[in-house]
């Protein structure tokens, strides 16, 4: 028993022990209800047919896309002449989840280094397993090399193993 400000108290052995325990459990609860943020990244060049593109597909587990960003490298694709006239993102479901638009990824903004990016508020978009998010070209091929960058930001459902790639 110790006094402590007149006070009676008996000591505890382990507290500290199970305080830190119970944090630790805390912490591994916290991250089974909210997964860990997740990048996926890839690159595609639009100097290819007018067409679908596989980029990203989700496997494992299902996962929940938060945020994609387009990229478009040092090059100016919006002064092509060869007929291309933009892009879009979207998921190969027989009713597309549109992530970026035709009318985003018109020819317009694919100026040099410009960034075109999609935020999927709370919700976000649902990716079964197998699912695949896809990149279309309309128009034509880009009359030159059209390097853009693509990242993916998502969470994981269930045990939190799901991943894009």
């Amino acid at each position: 028993m110790a006094v402590v400000h007149g006070k009676n108290y008996v000591a505890i052995a382990g507290v500290d022990t199970n305080i830190a325990t119970m944090q630790t459990d805390v912490d591994a609860l916290i991250s089974s209800i909210v997964p860990a943020m997740k990048l996926a990244s890839t690159t595609e060049d639009l100097n290819q047919a007018a067409a679908s593109y596989d980029l990203l597909t989700g496997t494992d587990v299902d996962v929940v896309l938060c945020s994609l960003t387009l990229r478009n490298a040092s090059v100016d694709c919006s002064d092509d002449s060869g007929g291309f006239t933009g892009i879009s993102i979207q998921t190969d479901d027989v009713t597309p989840a549109v992530i970026i638009s035709q009318t985003d990824g018109v020819i317009a903004n694919l100026t040099s280094e410009s960034a075109i990016a999609w935020e999927g508020g709370s919700a976000g978009i649902y990716i079964k397993v197998g699912t695949k998010i896809q990149l279309t070209i309309y128009g034509a091929a880009s009359d030159a090399a059209c390097v853009v960058d693509i990242v993916a930001v998502y969470r994981s459902t269930g045990d939190g193993s799901g991943s894009l790639a």
